[in-house]
């Protein structure tokens, strides 16, 4: 299946645009920006606003452009449960209680908090050496 990218200017950050896609550039240089992944699969970027720097999740800036809002739904589901496909048709405005009643997200969170308690131990083990 093919995709027509889609830009939109980004809500507080006015020198940046994002695309259905989950595409983020830079208006002024045109220059895509780098995305990370936060350690638990979702990607964030960094937006440079009066000078200042801030971390935000790709999921929701891309919902927030492009996936039209319900009262009281203020949480963003990827509806495949791969967290780093930000597609805007891959993204849904949900509650919190939708969204963890959704059996594979239940499997995520649960893949989520081994790769926390596992780090949190090697942590632990490099401070005892």
């Amino acid at each position: 299946m093919e995709y027509h990218e889609i830009w939109k200017g980004i809500e507080n950050f006015p020198n940046y645009q994002i695309s259905n896609l989950g595409n983020i550039k830079n208006t002024k240089t045109g220059r895509i920006i780098k995305q990370q992944n936060n350690g638990t699969g979702y990607k964030v970027v960094s937006l440079r606003i009066n000078g200042k720097l801030k971390r935000s999740y790709v999921h929701r800036l891309v919902a927030i452009a492009f996936c039209k809002k319900e009262s009281g739904k203020n949480h963003v589901d990827h509806i495949n449960c791969i967290r780093d496909d930000n597609r805007s048709d891959n993204l849904r405005w949900c509650t919190p209680k939708e969204n963890c009643n959704f059996p594979q997200t239940r499997i995520n969170a649960s893949k989520s908090l081994k790769i926390a308690m596992n780090r949190e131990d090697v942590k632990r083990r490099h401070a005892k050496s």
